[in-house]
């Protein structure tokens, strides 16, 4: 299959849909000016969040340039490489804020879906990214966004990729749909059995309604038969995470069986600085102090903890943890190397495993997102440039440091 290169513009109208940028006047009662954090990717815009104008303003944009069902917004201001499919207005009538692109594509040189598919791939993002501006608001222009360069083949080639990735993401639409039913299902099925207590008798007939007895308890009317216990005491259950004893006079903590250190290193470290840091640490009246491994670390991780629900980092209020501003501008907390090595990859033993106590953050369609949650475990590569770093890499847009924290035990 042989490629040719063209720029976006060849490819498709790329349309600034509000070209003088000032903003117009709001109105209580008027149409939709939706940026690109108004829509979602189906194109469905948030009403109550997007302003309203005058009808005149939205004469005015569909005189300008027009929105078919093939028709792709391109996020270029704030969130940019945010991926949209437009509706067409037919439906509803909206206008558009130049936070974003319109790109109509040229059906007679490509695919509308292979150029969908296209637009949202990291390899279009990456290129987008080298002309990108600003630090706290980024931005791409729209002369600068024509012209990046995609790689296409011949049309009939386009449309079999572009079938493949439909195919696909109609097959995950459907898992999500059959997903969505079953938890339906499931917590249908809870609120019966469980709090209506209409779960099946010895005759196969709804419990109570045909006259089994509820008796009182501690916790109020229950099925006489049942009884409670709490979860960590129930015979149902094993405890693996033992608690943690704290010594005050030398702030350290035993948990797992292991000593751990309460403050973590503050400065950050690659793979090699980290392993040195533990060994020349002396602390507390100990120097045999170590690099966790990948599951000595997620032993400590406190999954009722996270940064969206405690405003913390996810392990027990006795440690103590670093904290950082992530490139969006928002707190987040650091990533912490372990003495694992991964054997596999394209560079065997060129990555090590770190455990995430904050939001493990990747970028997607041009967003920084918390990808994997608190506790992830992934990998970074043990050593580089620090002013190559943070970065991307993968699938999920994984933000690799390289530079991590390091929170030592021993024992």
């Amino acid at each position: 299959m042989s490629y040719r290169r063209f720029e976006l513009g060849e490819l498709a109208d790329v349309i600034d849909p509000h070209p003088s940028h000032r903003a117009p006047q709001a109105v209580e009662n008027g149409c939709p000016f939706a940026g690109i954090g108004d829509i979602n990717e189906n194109g469905e815009i948030n009403i109550d969040k997007a302003r309203k104008v005058n009808v005149e303003i939205l004469d005015e944009h569909e005189q300008n340039y027009y929105i078919d069902k093939f028709s792709i917004g391109y996020g270029r201001v704030a969130t940019v490489g945010k991926v949209v499919r437009l509706k067409p207005r037919k439906n509803y009538r909206y206008a558009l804020s130049p936070t974003l692109a319109v790109i109509n594509p040229n059906k007679d040189v490509v695919d509308p879906k292979y150029l969908y598919y296209y637009l949202i791939s990291d390899k279009f993002f990456n290129e987008v990214r080298k002309y990108m501006t600003g630090t706290t608001r980024q931005s791409i222009g729209i002369k600068l966004l024509r012209k990046i360069k995609l790689d296409c083949p011949r049309v009939q080639e386009q449309k079999a990729i572009a079938n493949i990735l439909s195919s696909l993401d109609d097959k995950i639409e459907l898992n999500n749909k059959i997903n969505k039913n079953l938890e339906e299902l499931a917590q249908t099925l809870y609120k019966q059995w469980f709090v209506d207590f209409e779960f099946p008798n010895e005759y196969g007939e709804p419990y109570k309604s045909s006259g089994g007895e509820i008796v009182e308890s501690d916790l109020g009317l229950i099925p006489k038969g049942w009884s409670y216990e709490t979860l960590g005491k129930s015979k149902l259950t094993k405890l693996v995470r033992s608690g943690i004893d704290v010594f005050a006079d030398k702030k350290i903590y035993l948990a797992t069986g292991l000593t751990w250190q309460q403050t973590d290193s503050v400065n950050t470290y690659d793979w090699e600085g980290a392993l040195a840091y533990a060994e020349n640490l002396e602390f507390a009246g100990y120097s045999d102090w170590r690099l966790p491994n990948a599951k000595e670390l997620q032993s400590i991780v406190d999954y009722n903890k996270s940064l969206q629900t405690t405003n913390s980092a996810a392990i027990d209020d006795l440690f103590e943890s670093t904290s950082i501003i992530d490139s969006d501008g928002n707190l987040n907390y650091e990533y912490y190397w372990t003495s694992t090595t991964h054997l596999d990859g394209v560079n065997p033993y060129g990555t090590a495993v770190y455990i995430a106590f904050g939001e493990a953050q990747g970028i997607m369609n041009g967003s920084l997102l918390d990808v994997h949650g608190a506790g992830a475990q992934r990998s970074d590569p043990k050593s580089g440039d620090i002013n190559n770093y943070p970065t991307s890499f993968g699938p999920q847009g994984d933000i690799r440091y390289v530079y991590n924290l390091v929170r030592c035990v021993r024992g």
